[in-house]
């Protein structure tokens, strides 16, 4: 249930007792009446307002993420009903100077075990999970989609501290209770983006924060180009199911979404995408440069062309890795680099808590000069004995939805693989 249904709720229920109050005859001070009163135009505001903005929201995704029309119907406004929350979100904007940055990006790629690895994260002492404008269970405490452009194309660096915790939250977990506490943002679709890395390195670097552990899940690219087309072919589908059912063809063209992988391979690898990302990572570092307030476009979002403009893009792991390197570098030098996990890594129980301990011992090193050393031995020793205690109850990858295609159709062919592949070998014997 989202936070407007629940509101209205409520603001039902008061303007029920209040008639009912005053169809017995009851009466009080009059300062208890005044207050109700208050309380209704409060309520009826608020209503209002996340409304205007749940309409808004509902016309920016339909048309840019889900590639559809908005329509005025049952169908897809009670889905965005329930999935999205307005007053959530604009009260998180309201307060994002108030709020911290995450000590962990799990920045990519996309189908590389993310969910695995943000899952196992949350599980550790201290995590505080990021916001999502989706009450998706594969996306809600884990993907903030915030330079992406979700909401509404915002993307400015100094609004991303919106999706966590209150810096009091903060205060409150380490120096009172005594308990350590990290937050992560596990946006997968950052890793490919074009214009993500430059403003995750300017949010930190408007703060005068250290850099943040950046991690970067990896695969063999064919299988992750296959699992992507899959996984992107069923959200389409669900998004038809919520009765989005006509293109958006003014923002990509007639010929989007592509009916083959190896239409959508040569789509992705086309001039013409190689001309688009080039200008989006252009206007951004540009508008950074220039200090202005950071509106991604619509033909942007989420990555320019589309989400199936990452087939054959998303598997440049060491390409998408360099140019994050190189964007948080220049702006913190004291970067030391993406960690890359191969898939593998999260295949077994052990194989993972390796990896977790050494996420976490990246953060420590960061807190260092922020919270002391003794506070960082403390965080450490307990996180060790929660990985010593619950090494063997941790999960291996875990699958998220997209295994097989709703439209069998659409199904890869053996020479559709065989071309993916001989390209990316090609890829890597050139480096």
């Amino acid at each position: 249930m989202g936070d407007l249904s629940l509101l209205v709720k409520l603001l039902g229920v008061q303007v029920l007792v209040m008639g009912a109050s005053h169809g017995a005859g009851l009466s009080g001070p009059v300062w208890v009446w005044e207050l109700q009163y208050l309380c209704l135009a409060v309520a009826s505001v608020l209503c209002a307002v996340g409304l205007l903005f749940l309409g808004l929201f509902y016309i920016h995704t339909a048309l840019c993420i889900f590639n559809r029309l908005p329509r005025l119907a049952t169908g897809p406004l009670s889905a965005y009903w329930s999935l999205f929350r307005p007053l959530e979100t604009l009260f998180r904007l309201a307060t994002a100077p108030f709020r911290v940055l995450p000590d962990v990006l799990v920045v990519g790629e996309v189908r590389c075990g993310t969910t695995s690895l943000c899952d196992h994260l949350t599980r550790l002492p201290g995590c505080h999970t990021p916001f999502c404008p989706w009450r998706h269970p594969e996306l809600d405490n884990k993907e903030t989609f915030f330079f992406a452009g979700h909401y509404l194309g915002l993307a400015d660096p100094s609004l991303y501290a919106m999706c966590f915790p209150l810096a009091l939250t903060r205060w409150f977990h380490r120096w009172v209770l005594g308990r350590p506490f990290f937050t992560f943002d596990g946006c997968a679709q950052y890793l490919t983006s074009p214009v993500a890395p430059w403003l995750i390195a300017e949010a930190y670097a408007q703060r005068g924060l250290p850099p943040p552990v950046i991690v970067a899940c990896t695969r063999d690219p064919v299988s992750q180009a296959v699992s992507w087309w899959r996984y992107e072919n069923n959200a389409m589908a669900w998004g038809e199911g919520m009765g989005l059912r006509e293109w958006n063809t003014a923002l990509r063209g007639p010929a989007y979404p592509p009916r083959s992988i190896s239409g959508a391979f040569e789509y992705a690898c086309s001039p013409e995408m190689d001309r688009l990302y080039t200008h989006a990572e252009a206007m951004v570092r540009e508008q950074l440069e220039r200090r202005q307030f950071v509106v991604l476009p619509r033909w942007a979002i989420s990555w320019p062309g589309g989400q199936l403009a990452g087939i054959g893009r998303n598997g440049h792991f060491q390409k998408n890795i360099t140019r994050f390197n190189t964007a948080l570098r220049s702006r913190l030098p004291a970067f030391g680099g993406v960690q890359r996990v191969p898939l593998e890594e999260l295949t077994t129980p052990q194989r993972s808590a390796a990896v977790l301990a050494e996420i976490f011992k990246n953060m420590q090193e960061r807190w260092l000069d922020v919270i002391g050393p003794s506070r960082v031995q403390v965080e450490w020793l307990e996180l060790r004995a929660h990985l010593s205690s619950t090494v063997h109850e941790t999960e291996a990858v875990k699958r998220n939805p997209g295994a097989k295609l709703h439209d069998p159709a659409l199904e890869p062919t053996e020479k559709e693989l065989a071309n993916l592949r001989a390209f990316f070998n090609a890829l890597s014997s050139s480096r």
